[in-house]
Formats: structure tokens, C-alpha cells, sequence
């Protein structure tokens, strides 16, 4: 879409000559574009998602570790 858009010979000046030029731009790219932008940010988001998926799991396993620890210091505790 972009490429289309440097093809332009007369860079719009106003939003009214903006709309006219991407109006010139047939559908089928705008789709293409938007298709590969949607496939990027699907990737992104599934990278994101798995980082925090395993940042949840650490702070868990620290916590259940904490947990653990301080249950095991008030038994010392105790039986002193």
C-alpha cells in the first residue's frame, strides 16, 4: 500500500487530496496490507503471550517457595 502510495505523482497537500489518493488505491492492497500487518501483530502477540505465560509460572514457583520456606521456619520456631 505504501508503495502505491509513492507512486503517486501529486503528494496530497490537505485531507481532502488525502482521501482522493487512497481512494485511488485499489481494495485488493489495502487487504493485502492489512492481512500481513494482522499476520505480524498475531505473531507478536503469541511471542508476548508465551513471555508471560512464563513469568507467571516463575513468580508462582517463587512464591510456593517462599511459602514453603516460611512454613519450615515456623516449625523450627516451634520446637525451640
Amino acid at each position: 500500500m505504501l508503495e502505491k502510495f509513492n507512486e503517486l505523482t501529486a503528494k496530497p497537500q490537505n485531507v481532502a487530496d488525502l482521501k482522493t489518493a487512497l481512494q485511488a488505491i485499489p481494495d485488493k492492497t489495502i487487504h493485502k496490507s492489512v492481512l500481513s500487518f494482522r499476520k505480524r501483530l498475531t505473531v507478536l502477540a503469541a511471542g508476548l503471550s508465551s513471555k508471560l505465560k512464563a513469568n507467571i509460572s516463575d513468580i508462582r514457583l517463587k512464591n510456593s517457595f517462599s511459602a514453603y520456606q516460611f512454613s519450615l521456619a515456623s516449625e523450627a520456631r516451634a520446637t525451640v
